[in-house]
């Protein structure tokens, strides 16, 4: 579902001789759009999303049409929680969490797939809180934000930063994610740096 000015962008032809139409719709705006190729720049908030209509009758009589839009990104949603008071007086405040991901993604208008190109452009993304949060550690369950990225067949590596302590590199027990899934990432902070707990659970993308 779209919602004010965010709206598909629709791709096509049509010819006047009768020549059945086909269209596919994508969404986000794209950055460039060549020989049937998308590119994408993405800053790990936006969802890209495509549809395809194979038949929409043609210029003499045309039909109505659905689209059925697919996500074609991963979604990270981060929680985290200290495992005792000590640690959330250990620890602090969530700063940032980053993941890195290609930033520079191509849809393929024919396949309807979407690739890294071929300058990936590799950045470390922040989860929606941004870069210099100051979310709560707690002995509650708190989100830490989300991010949205593309498919992923390593071994899933966070970049952590709290008010009390140094960038840290933590490793995820993901090693594969695919399009259209949401995975729930759960930090859990221990009373000394020795290392944080992560678990992982997986669900369907809700429409």
């Amino acid at each position: 579902m779209f919602h004010g000015q965010e709206k598909p962008t629709f791709y096509g032809t049509v010819q006047t001789d009768g020549t059945p139409a086909n269209f596919i719709a994508f969404h986000p705006q794209s950055y460039s759009l060549s020989n049937g190729i998308v590119n994408f720049r993405i800053t790990g908030q936006e969802d890209i999303m495509s549809g395809t209509c194979w038949y929409a009758g043609n210029a003499q009589s045309p039909v109505t049409v659905t689209f059925n839009f697919n996500h074609l990104l991963t979604r990270l949603e981060y929680e985290v929680v200290a495992e005792s008071q000590t640690a959330a007086d250990t620890w602090g405040t969530i700063t940032y969490i980053k993941v890195s991901a290609p930033t520079s993604l191509d849809l393929d208008l024919n396949s309807n797939i979407l690739t890294t190109n071929t300058d990936p452009m590799e950045q470390d993304l922040s989860s929606s809180l941004g870069n210099n949060a100051a979310v709560p550690i707690t002995t509650t369950f708190s989100s830490a934000g989300n991010v949205m990225i593309p498919s992923h067949n390593a071994q899933l590596i966070l970049k952590i930063k709290t008010s009390t302590s140094e960038e840290l590199t933590i490793p995820t027990n993901l090693w594969y994610t695919a399009p259209g899934n949401i995975h729930k990432i759960t930090l859990t902070f221990k009373g000394n740096a020795t290392g944080i707990p992560i678990t992982a659970t997986l669900s369907g993308w809700p429409e």
